[in-house]
């Protein structure tokens, strides 16, 4: 078992990690690495230690994969940055990383970014006190039993603050769905995404 404790250490541990690793890279002149992975440490960086400097870190992730064309980096650079944007409030800034994800995914296939797109949009919608649009965009995923392991902790977390009881019985949904917000939390609690 992990409490919390122990997993912020294991965090600000992997932050050194990158810290070192980023260090290196740049000393043997591989910033590539820097671009194309820069996402993570800012990620990393804002789940050990929320704040400035991981949101310093997602701007130049962001900015050096705009830099090298790099568009599905720039998509989870983006995706990163809109979390830690939304964990500040910053609703506008939010709102322009997401609009930016949606147009690069117009020009490539990456379902899983669209995925996690669908999921970004219906906590920005939440964080902006609409409720109803959370919900409506959630709802089909749930219904549908559709979540995918990468989304369904943040989907169904939505539906929990939105104070969603229950989703419409519907025979077509699996069983744990048919039993409501609890139950998918109990029957997705074992997933690893």
């Amino acid at each position: 078992p992990c409490d919390a404790d122990d997993a912020a250490g294991r965090m600000r541990r992997a932050v050194a990690h990158f810290d070192r690793a980023t260090s290196v890279a740049r000393a043997g002149g591989r910033d590539v690495v820097i671009e194309e992975f820069g996402y993570i440490h800012a990620f990393a960086c804002h789940l050990a230690d929320p704040g400035p400097h991981a949101t310093a870190l997602a701007d130049l992730a962001v900015d050096g994969a705009v830099a090298s064309g790099a568009a599905r980096t720039e998509v989870i650079a983006r995706l990163v940055r809109s979390h830690i944007r939304l964990s500040a409030l910053d609703l506008t800034g939010a709102t322009e990383d997401i609009d930016g994800m949606a147009h690069l995914l117009e020009g490539i296939d990456e379902q899983r970014s669209a995925d996690h797109l669908g999921a970004i949009r219906a906590l920005l919608a939440f964080r902006q006190g609409d409720r109803d649009t959370a919900i409506a965009l959630v709802r089909p995923s749930i219904e549908g039993g559709s979540l995918s392991p990468r989304t369904a902790g943040l989907r169904l977390g939505i539906a929990a603050l939105a104070g969603v009881p229950r989703f419409g019985p519907s025979p077509s949904r699996p069983a744990p769905a048919r039993r409501g917000v609890r139950g998918l939390l109990r029957a997705y609690s074992g997933s690893t995404g």
